[in-house]
């Protein structure tokens, strides 16, 4: 695993939330790898996960099961998944963290996103959150 991926897991689970985690199966892998996930969030995934969604900061980290949900039944993950981005983790407001795989930077995704949106609309419904790009790209 990651090293920094590690000390953030280490820092979450055990600074901010009473965090229940359970073991992250191989179907729960080829769901997130099926999203096109990069390799990172895939650590962050493995061994465990959380149990239940948490909140830290106004961002809802959530488990395997919700993140699939949210990525393929869910807006704006449905919206953004042809553009080449994945639903990362929620807002308490409403919208999504969304990586942009190729760049695997995150964009916190208005929830008003339109069905069918176009790369404009996406581009005009999100903002890029560098802070939290660090986390999943291991600066």
């Amino acid at each position: 695993m990651n090293a920094i991926v590690a000390q953030f897991k280490t820092f979450l689970y055990n600074h901010f939330v009473p965090c229940i985690t359970v073991k992250t199966t191989g179907q729960d892998r080829l769901a997130l790898k099926s999203l096109g996930f990069p390799e990172i969030v895939l650590e962050f995934y493995d061994p465990t996960q959380p149990a239940h969604e948490f909140t830290i900061n106004g961002i809802r980290l959530l488990s395997v099961r919700k993140l699939v949900y949210k990525n393929i039944e869910a807006y704006p993950g449905i919206a953004v998944q042809p553009h080449g981005m994945s639903v990362v983790a929620v807002g308490v407001s409403g919208g999504a963290y969304c990586i942009q795989i190729a760049s695997q930077k995150i964009y916190l995704v208005s929830h008003t996103l339109p069905q069918n949106a176009s790369w404009e609309d996406v581009q005009a419904h999100s903002r890029l959150r560098p802070m939290v790009s660090r986390i999943f790209s291991g600066c």
